[in-house]
């Protein structure tokens, strides 16, 4: 205990020096949660009493810059600071005339712009952090920029320099710009092999790719790594909606501790390499990081050299996001050549009633339904005549999505040649219901197709397939046949057959005995009848 106290006290005044009058470089993975410790010494370090700007930090882009301003306001140590990201060199100039900052976060090339039109005044600056200068120097225009911002600071100025990856650029910059400064984080050494599948990602878009990643691989036991306490309760507040809730729940939150019960280990900000080995407690669960393009080659570091690969989605759900993402592309296309002045002038005056959101949406609605009945004109060759049927016949099966849920003859026709693996010639008449669909498939593909159907998700909705055995499909109708002896017709009744009755042959129009004259009574027509000669 007394030397656990000792080796902790020393730790202690390494980080207060540290944190105090040293550079320092921190190589960290790119993540801002790994971040927020070292932003919150260098904030220590500034006096809240006077207004004027006493930090800078520079990030590899606008982007970045916003989410370390997030991370920055959720510090304790923030409290009474006014840091502002300079995602814009134009809003940044108007906030900066508007009222004294203490710091400013920005791309090397908006810093540039603030500090030639003399907005941005570096003669107070005592902290200088590099947030990710691994980024920064890749990019030949930033690192240009970097070295200008960089002359203007005063010598004095701590630097704290952050970077995920140890190169010679890096090395060049730490040598001429933080010349003796002290090294925390991961060395490089001692990696163990980990592979890691990974899920992109924006960073606002984690939490709703962590629920489909979820979703897609129901894992009996697994745990979610994160470092943040406020990503902890959003991150707890998630899983509690799914249904994950108490000691035995199978989706657990980890901010270091041991999971060695869980098969998958999924992260949600990216660790050190020694949180890595902490966390897997020497057991080996399946590793998936939901991560940002931008991670990528710190999950590759993280590896250790084993592989790094993407995480598959499913089927379905890529398919969907596919033509989710053609639609979007196809508004696109459309909004880049100009407003389209005539739709705009037939939308406008709905405007008064609706959300241009909804009326967008109600648009889209109108072009799925022209589409649906586009692919309807379009598969009449699928409807292929009896005389083109397979050896085998046709049998038709049923399909639990019509009409009513949008689905058409091309996303069935889709869904089949994808699913099953069949080609378009063993597929035959489609016709659509409201709530359900049939459509005739060659006969011995029928089973197998039926089978990879189900649970395949058409226009949102999970559809169930069967055999559809009520009715016989077109090519196992063939000829009636013959009809068989229809039987004794005496058995129906006492009329018997028409041989017993014998032929009545043509009606004999020959004379006919005389009637005599009709009596007619007012409107109605009566018949007399016959008179005989002894009358």
């Amino acid at each position: 205990m007394e030397q656990h106290g000792r080796i902790a006290e020393h730790e202690e005044r390494e980080t207060a020096s540290v944190g105090r009058s040293q550079n320092v470089v921190h190589i960290l993975p790119h993540d801002m949660a790994s971040a927020a410790g070292v932003l919150a010494t260098v904030l220590e370090r500034l006096d809240r009493d006077v207004p004027e700007l006493q930090v800078l930090l520079l990030a590899p882009d606008p982007d970045a810059a916003i989410s370390l301003a997030r991370a920055i306001t959720s510090l304790p140590s923030a409290t009474g600071l006014r840091v502002i990201p300079a995602s814009s060199a134009r809003r940044a100039t108007r906030l900066l005339r508007a009222r004294p900052t203490h710091g400013v976060i920005g791309a090397p090339t908006e810093l540039l712009e603030l500090v030639r039109t003399s907005v941005l005044k570096m003669e107070h600056v005592r902290a200088l952090v590099l947030a990710w200068v691994d980024e920064i120097v890749d990019d030949t225009g930033s690192r240009e920029a970097l070295e200008a911002v960089l002359a203007e600071i005063p010598k004095e100025a701590a630097r704290t320099i952050i970077a995920s990856r140890q190169t010679p650029e890096v090395e060049q910059l730490i040598e001429r710009y933080a010349r003796r400064a002290r090294r925390t984080g991961d060395g490089g050494t001692g990696a163990v092999a980990t592979p890691i599948r990974y899920v992109s990602s924006s960073a606002w878009g984690r939490l709703p790719t962590l629920q489909r990643v979820l979703d897609a691989l129901d894992p009996e036991v697994a745990a979610v790594f994160t470092r943040s306490e406020s990503t902890e309760r959003e991150l707890r507040e998630l899983l509690e909606s799914l249904g994950h809730v108490g000691d035995d729940a199978g989706v657990r939150v980890t901010r270091g501790a041991p999971v060695i019960e869980a098969d998958t280990l999924i992260l949600l900000d990216i660790p050190t390499r020694d949180e890595l080995r902490a966390v897997m407690g020497g057991a080996t669960p399946a590793v998936i990081a939901i991560a940002q393009p931008r991670q990528l080659d710190t999950l590759r570091v993280l590896a250790g050299g084993a592989p790094v690969t993407p995480l598959p989605a499913s089927d379905a759900a890529g398919r969907a996001r596919k033509r989710v993402a053609a639609l979007r592309s196809e508004l696109r296309s459309v909004l880049a050549s100009g407003v389209p002045t005539h739709e705009l002038l037939a939308l406008e005056p709905l405007l008064d009633e609706y959300d241009g959101v909804e009326v967008a949406a109600a648009a889209l609605r109108l072009l799925e339904r022209a589409r649906s009945s586009e692919a309807v004109r379009a598969s009449a060759p699928v409807s292929a005549p009896a005389a083109t049927a397979p050896a085998g016949g046709w049998t038709r099966i049923f399909v639990g999505a019509g009409t009513r849920d949008r689905v058409g003859p091309g996303d069935l026709v889709g869904a089949i040649t994808g699913e099953a693996g069949v080609t378009r010639e063993s597929i035959g008449k489609i016709e659509l219901r409201e709530n359900h669909s049939l459509v005739e498939i060659a006969t011995p593909d029928a089973e197998r197709v039926a089978g990879a159907l189900t649970g395949t998700m058409l226009r949102g909705r999970r559809v169930i397939a069967r055999l559809d055995k009520g009715r016989e499909a077109r090519g196992d109708r063939g000829d009636r046949g013959d009809r068989g002896d229809r039987g004794d017709r005496a058995l129906r009744g006492p009329r018997g057959s028409r041989s017993e009755r014998g032929e009545r042959g043509p009606r004999d129009r020959g004379e006919r005995p005389d009637r005599g004259p009709r009596r007619v009574r007012g409107d109605v027509e009566h018949r007399r009848p016959p008179t005989t000669e002894g009358e």
